[in-house]
């Protein structure tokens, strides 16, 4: 039987800095177990029991389940979920959508498990059917790392993790999509007060003067406008001279196992803009964590209550079917 567990609203006293901290990673860990279970234990419960019940999109399942499950061999499972569960409840929901190498690979995990006696056949089944399948993988199922723009095998030996920037994933805790959002640390002298105070400063761009660059030529034919100097405008340096926080996400080693992780300084951010930040405002004397939204585009929303980010769309409709957010259930004023 799966257990629930809620972030509660109250973090803002010391006392409850411990209990925030624990249902922080109790949370993340629950959610993805009541996915798996439903998907495992109950493929059929809207048709036997005349209601509809709403999951995950599988794609979106299948990615958060594949990043999340314990596969590269560097920890356990957490204690009462069934890897078996897991890794078949993936293997079902790979199959359907086309990630071929990721089922045979679920597949062969399963067979140095122990499987229950009434399973087993399903198992063997599934393991010799997966073999006349291409051994790939649908490339429209591969999750972006928006920091490199580089896409990552679902059987991530990284874990949550891009497999070749080790930029850790920012997920929905809705639809369980990778958000485009790069969390960026502070150097170690700037608190979370002068941060606030740097980003809301209004950064205004220097003009280049560019109508010096411009040159009109008049014939008693023809009228011409011709422009000079575009090759300035081309230089890739002076484009990241005016984005330098672009120039950051570019600055990392591929393929180390240590998160390199976006460090901006002072000049950095009062250049970002305001509008594309994201503060998780965590209780004292934990620090505040910051996320750059790297495609404006894109409409992202976080809760003020449990800080979890969400796509817009979708957090918006839910708000207005239940008056709360999807993960804390906290009350949202119209």
């Amino acid at each position: 039987m799966t257990t629930y567990y809620v972030t509660t609203h109250s973090m803002t006293t010391h006392s409850m800095t411990t209990h925030s901290v624990t249902t922080h990673s109790v949370t993340t860990c629950s959610v993805t177990t009541h996915s798996v279970t439903t998907r495992f234990d109950y493929p059929i419960i809207s048709v036997l029991s005349g209601r509809t019940v709403h999951f995950p999109s599988p794609r979106d399942s299948l990615q958060h389940g594949s990043l999340s499950s314990p596969q590269s061999g560097k920890s356990e499972a957490p204690a009462g979920i069934s890897r078996v569960h897991i890794l078949y409840a993936l293997a079902k929901q790979g199959k359907n959508l086309g990630a071929y190498k990721f089922v045979r690979a679920a597949y062969d995990q399963l067979q140095n498990l122990r499987i229950p006696k009434h399973f087993e056949d399903k198992v063997d089944l599934g393991s010799v059917t997966i073999r006349c399948k291409p051994f790939q993988d649908n490339e429209d199922l591969l999750p972006m790392c928006y920091r490199c723009s580089n896409n990552n095998p679902l059987m991530n030996t990284s874990g949550n993790n891009c497999s070749t920037c080790s930029q850790p994933f920012v997920h929905s805790f809705m639809s369980f999509e990778v958000l485009p959002v790069v969390e960026f640390h502070l150097a170690e002298d700037i608190s979370d007060e002068e941060a606030q105070r740097l980003l809301d400063q209004e950064y205004i761009k220097p003009k280049k003067g560019r109508d010096s660059e411009w040159k009109e030529q008049l014939t008693n034919d023809y009228q011409s406008l011709s422009m000079e100097g575009m090759g300035d405008m081309m230089d890739l340096s002076a484009n990241l001279s005016d984005d330098p926080f672009t120039a950051k996400l570019m600055d990392y080693t591929p393929g180390l196992d240590d998160n390199q992780a976006v460090v901006v300084d002072r000049d950095i951010l009062v250049k970002i803009n305001r509008n594309e930040v994201f503060i998780q405002r965590w209780p004292s004397p934990l620090r505040h964590q910051y996320y750059k939204h790297i495609m404006p585009d894109v409409p992202i929303t976080m809760c003020q209550s449990c800080f979890r980010m969400f796509n817009y769309d979708d957090y918006e409709l839910h708000v207005l079917q239940h008056g709360s957010c999807p993960f804390c259930r906290y009350h949202v004023e119209d």
